[in-house]
């Protein structure tokens, strides 16, 4: 995939990609005249745009990314703080999806009293 199909696939820019590229988040092939983005690629930048929602720094990403390809070889001492991390993530994501919520709500009822407005005024 070239980086227009990859970013809309993906959603991000072509900016946001290079830059991941650059610190090593993703890589791509070097193709004759441009770069070239394979499905993985898309599907790591997919899970970096979600994992980003959910508070995490790119350098926790990028540890998490690379701890997944061997989890095996991980320590007793790093288990502990992969699974800190990733229970602090999960914790941030409720507090965001409440927040989100709150604010369809407040859309919502905001939406129903200007239709209310709207149709008084016919």
């Amino acid at each position: 995939m070239t980086i227009q199909q990859i970013c809309k696939q993906s959603g991000l820019t072509v900016d946001t990609i290079r830059y991941y590229e650059r610190v090593g988040l993703i890589e791509a092939e070097k193709g004759v005249y441009f770069k070239n983005y394979s499905h993985q690629t898309l599907e790591t930048l997919i899970a970096i745009k979600k994992l980003r929602l959910a508070g995490l720094s790119l350098s926790k990403i990028k540890w998490l990314l690379s701890i997944e390809v061997d989890p095996t070889d991980l320590s007793r001492k790093q288990s502990d703080a992969l699974y800190a991390v990733i229970d602090n993530a999960l914790e941030c994501a409720k507090i965001r999806a409440k927040e989100i919520a709150e604010s369809q709500q407040l859309l919502e009822n905001m939406k129903r009293k200007l239709v209310g407005v709207i149709n008084e005024n016919k």
